[in-house]
């Protein structure tokens, strides 16, 4: 019998018998966007985000490690088989004094991929002049590895796996770097990264287990905030099969799994999935089939799902709301780790070789332009490299190589690639960057500002200030311009991107347009220019040429401004002002009340991508709440008088049943 034959007996026995245990201990749960051929995961019904558990873990610390999973659970802990330690207060010495203005990057240093060094590390760099600031190991490091790190959104603690004889997450204090707390799950713990619910507005650690065989506590979510204690996930049997890598939206609203097969020998033999998981319900509710998915990337605007493909050499484009699969690209040899560019037109991959006949041996990033869904440059980076991290400024990459013990940095503007060799010569797998500023006490205080899963924090929020601006993208390619005209508002000020999408085939190309004040550049393969340009009042047409054809010409079309909207009616006398916000499909409130008989504004703004408006139902007379649609991205303002009579009443979108409000009136 052949190894892949006796592997499937026993891959089919095993999940036989995991399908019989679910049955007996949890009710299944239909993912809502699943494809009609692929297994619909179960979950246990237990506390959403908004409702954490108690501060205490539900498990105490010491002993071994956890003996198995309780379906029947009612306690996070306890369902993912974690146990979480008490917290011990710090009493070392600083090890780390950060000043305000510093910016710090936190990696692992770790003892495989042909390491010299002995002791599982935390190696902390200055990101403005790329030194070393420290590299310490924790006690109980020798001889263990790891494969990623963590910090807490304030800088206060760090998590480091420690892998090896006595599988853990040690969690270290962030100035002393000693251990205050050890987690113990039931394999060995992989990625942790931050994650900030929009529900709770509280700052988390999402993270998971290798998980490989079936081994490991999945996907799980720690509240630093309650030392640590597990707030959330979702196991191995919730999602029958591996969940292997976890990020989340940059709005907090979902949380994207990735799930190949849960035997390595099957990853470029059998289809896994990507899974989109509703944090506030831990429910899957949409999944999509996919060889070897390995690392997920979400656009700013969470509208998209960049997924890598190892066993495909592929990066894979899904439509994070109907969770479509729209295409794919080629890459380099065996792609893992993923980062989208500042302004999101393009997506660098680690191509680290993890896929078959690559052994691990990749050395390159494949840059991919996402307007035209092709690949535009290549890097050469280091050997073995996992992770592509983009900078908070967003000018940088940061690559962390296992194999060459150190860190590439691309210099996005220029393509120039710069290393930074660990000291301890430990392999290294990830990062995070924490800004400190002065507390207004006489100390700093820190704010992890990007990590694996994109830009956090007062980075993210000037990122989203910066894409807002309007741009006009201007692709050219072998043929010429990739469009026949661009749309610009009369008098509006654009940011103006004008980019060589050709490849190397077709050279450099020349553009000119002196309507735009750009007499003439030429762009190389891949090289894009970027510049602000403020449009004519009048309605004029402009135009732009290159030397390429049979496209040599672009319009450039001006249109009027849209009119304002109309300034709301001032409110009734007396009116009680009701503040509804839409976002993530889900209202920002569970219940409000207002009083009999009185006037109240509704300002009802809709942060989605689709029409909301406000229907009352219930019975009793004099309701009649039904407002105007409020189209994506605005605000309506909408008077009402509540019944006389006083009552309880539901209040829905109709075009989004799912999304309710409590409406009390008293």
């Amino acid at each position: 019998m052949s190894n892949i034959k006796r592997y499937s007996k026993l891959f089919s026995f095993a999940a036989v018998v995991l399908a019989l245990l679910l049955a007996s201990c949890a009710a299944p749960v239909a993912p809502t966007a699943a494809p009609a051929d692929t297994a619909q995961p179960s979950s246990p019904t237990l506390a959403p985000t908004a409702q954490p558990q108690p501060a205490s873990p539900q498990t105490t610390g010491g002993g071994g490690a956890p003996s198995g999973v309780n379906l029947l659970s009612e306690g996070w802990a306890e369902h993912m088989g974690i146990i979480v330690s008490e917290m011990k207060p710090a009493t070392g010495a600083l090890v780390l004094n950060p000043k305000p203005g510093d910016l710090w990057f936190f990696s692992n240093s770790s003892t495989a991929w042909g390491a010299t060094n002995t002791k599982n590390s935390v190696w902390v760099i200055d990101a403005k002049t790329k030194q070393t600031v420290a590299e310490v190991s924790p006690a109980g490091g020798e001889g263990n590895s790891s494969h990623g790190i963590a910090v807490s959104g304030d800088g206060r603690f760090i998590y480091l796996p420690e892998l090896g004889k006595d599988n853990r997450i040690d969690v270290l204090d962030g100035r002393t770097l000693e251990v205050v707390q050890t987690i113990k799950t039931l394999g060995r713990p992989h990625h942790q990264k931050l994650w900030h619910d929009p529900v709770t507005n509280k700052d988390y650690i999402i993270g998971e287990d290798f998980n490989w065989n079936w081994t490991g506590s999945g996907f799980y979510v720690l509240d630093p905030s309650q030392d640590n204690a597990i707030v959330g996930g979702l196991s191995n049997g919730d999602f029958q099969g591996n969940p292997y890598v976890s990020t989340a939206a940059p709005d907090g609203s979902f949380i994207v799994v990735t799930v190949p097969p849960p035997n390595p020998a099957f990853r470029d033999k059998m289809d896994g999935w990507v899974a989109k998981i509703d944090p506030k319900t831990w429910k899957i509710v949409g999944m999509v089939p996919m060889v070897d998915p390995l690392y997920p990337v979400v656009t700013l605007d969470s509208k998209y799902i960049y997924v890598t493909s190892g066993g495909e050499a592929r990066v894979h484009k899904i439509n994070a709301k109907t969770m479509i699969d729209e295409g794919e690209v080629q890459t380099g040899p065996g792609p893992w780790g993923a980062a989208l560019s500042y302004d999101q037109s393009k997506l660098y991959t680690a191509d680290k070789g993890e896929g078959p006949g690559y052994n691990q041996q990749g050395r390159t990033s494949t840059i991919i332009d996402l307007q035209t869904m092709g690949v535009v440059d290549v890097a050469i980076i280091g050997l073995t490299t996992d992770h592509a991290l983009l900078s908070p400024d967003g000018k940088e990459i940061w690559y962390t190589s296992n194999a060459e013990h150190g860190i590439y940095v691309l210099d996005i503007a220029t393509n120039a690639v710069s290393f930074i060799k660990d000291p301890a010569d430990g392999d290294i797998h990830g990062g995070v960057w924490v800004q400190y500023a002065d507390d207004g006490k006489g100390g700093v205080i820190g704010e992890v500002v990007a990590d694996y899963a994109g830009l956090h924090g007062s980075a993210l929020a000037a990122q989203k200030q910066y894409v807002s601006e309007p741009v006009v993208a201007i692709a050219l390619g072998r043929t010429g311009f990739l469009q026949k005209f661009v749309k610009v508002v009369a008098g509006q000020t654009v940011r103006l991107v004008i980019k060589n999408t050709a490849g190397t085939s077709g050279g450099t190309i020349k553009f000119e347009s002196p309507d735009l004040g750009i007499p003439s550049i030429s762009l190389a393969p891949g090289e894009s220019q970027e510049t602000h340009w403020t449009a004519p009042l009048e309605l004029v047409n402009l135009s732009a040429k290159t030397d390429k054809t049979p496209n040599g010409t672009l319009s450039i079309v001006m249109v009027a401004q849209p009119p304002a909207p109309a300034a709301p009616a001032p409110a009734p006398a007396g009116a009680q002002i009701v503040e509804i916000n839409a976002s993530a499909f889900s209202f920002n409130t569970g219940e409000i009340t207002v009083k009999a008989g009185e006037p109240v504004r509704f300002i009802i703004t809709n942060g989605d991508d689709e029409k909301h408006n406000l229907v009352g139902i219930g019975e009793g007379e004099g309701l009649n709440l039904l407002s105007p649609d409020v189209s994506a991205g605005q605000q309506v303002t909408y008077d009402w008088t509540a019944p006389a009579t006083p009552g309880t009443y539901k209040v829905v979108c109709v075009y989004h049943p799912q999304m309710t409000f409590v409406l009390v009136v008293k």
